[in-house]
């Protein structure tokens, strides 16, 4: 999973970042990798993203379980 983790974060597209992960025990010896990742708000970002992360060989699916947007505090 280290070696996931590294990869997906030297491939993310330039405005991104990998902010956090944790590895979730699923079943059957299954573990996922649940990623927190940040990008800028722009069209077909999250597209953009989710392409990334399906076509890595050590992926089998991806879910997106949350998208807020952050506070810039002005």
């Amino acid at each position: 999973m280290e070696e996931l983790r590294k990869y997906i974060k030297s491939s993310l597209p330039m405005g991104t970042t990998l902010r956090a992960s944790r590895e979730e025990p699923i079943a059957f010896g299954l573990v996922a990798l649940i990623v927190d990742i940040q990008f800028e708000e722009r069209d077909k970002a999250m597209d953009e993203i989710e392409s990334l992360l399906q076509n890595l060989d050590q992926v089998s699916q991806v879910d997106v379980t949350a998208v807020s947007k952050l506070s810039t505090g002005l």
